[in-house]
């Protein structure tokens, strides 16, 4: 984001914490080598891929999805609004959720999306009624 707003210094920022990463409670700072190593292949699979699956106080896939789903519908009606072009920079797994969101896709679908890094996507809404 620094990077954007050097060419874009009178850009707006807003933080929102329907984007912020997933939780991953009780796993959150163990490496995936770690944890698999303590609990299996299968149980870190659940936890790590499983739609509606929860870590022990963390959150599921589900639950990231309907919280950044409000904020999809809420961003999306800004720029019909605004006519305006937005950039969203958020974690892997609310970036799942968007994708979804913005492509139409699957429930399955959105379970296999790998988000480069260095990647993006660029979505162009309709601001006709």
């Amino acid at each position: 984001m620094r990077e954007v707003l050097k060419c874009h210094p009178k850009s707006v920022v807003i933080i929102d914490d329907r984007i912020i990463e997933r939780c991953y409670g009780d796993l959150q700072g163990h490496t995936h080598r770690r944890f698999i190593a303590d609990k299996g292949e299968d149980v870190y699979h659940n936890f790590h891929r499983g739609y509606d699956i929860k870590p022990p106080r963390g959150e599921s896939i589900k639950m990231v999805e309907d919280r950044v789903r409000s904020f999809a519908f809420e961003i999306t009606n800004f720029v019909k609004e605004h006519r305006c072009n937005v950039a969203v920079v958020c974690g892997n797994n609310s970036m799942r959720a968007l994708r979804r969101y913005f492509e139409k896709l699957t429930v399955p679908q959105m379970m296999k999306l790998e988000n480069k890094y260095n990647d993006f996507r660029d979505y162009v809404i309709s601001c006709t009624t």
